[in-house]
């Protein structure tokens, strides 16, 4: 008895180099990296939305199909949402605020 599964792959499937020249330069005419793309398939974007790729023999694929899903936006208008930022931005904001304050209460002080 034959135990192996047959597996359906899809025939328009394309690698992950293939599929981050194919689309659109995003920032400054730069092109979407390989590596850009193996990150949305790992930890996916922000909204929890993950790419799906195939892993055969050592190759990484993807489907044109679940690529421009992807790529297509989620009613989500980035620009009246603010921007993230990271850690190390958040404690430099707030020694700059420590810092004003600082000078500004040292020269009120003085200006009496």
């Amino acid at each position: 008895m034959d135990t192996r599964a047959v597996v359906e792959l899809p025939s328009d499937r394309i690698t992950l180099r293939e599929a981050a020249r194919s689309l659109p330069s995003t920032r400054r005419g730069k092109r979407v990296s390989f590596s850009t793309l193996w990150r949305w398939s790992a930890k996916g974007l922000a909204d929890g939305r993950r790419l799906p790729i195939l892993n055969l023999g050592g190759g990484l694929y993807v489907s044109r199909a679940p690529l421009a899903a992807f790529a297509q936006p989620r009613g989500v208008n980035r620009s009246l949402t603010p921007p993230l930022r990271t850690a190390a931005q958040r404690r430099r904001a707030e020694s700059d605020r420590d810092r004003q304050r600082r000078n500004s209460g040292s020269s009120a002080g003085a200006a009496r």
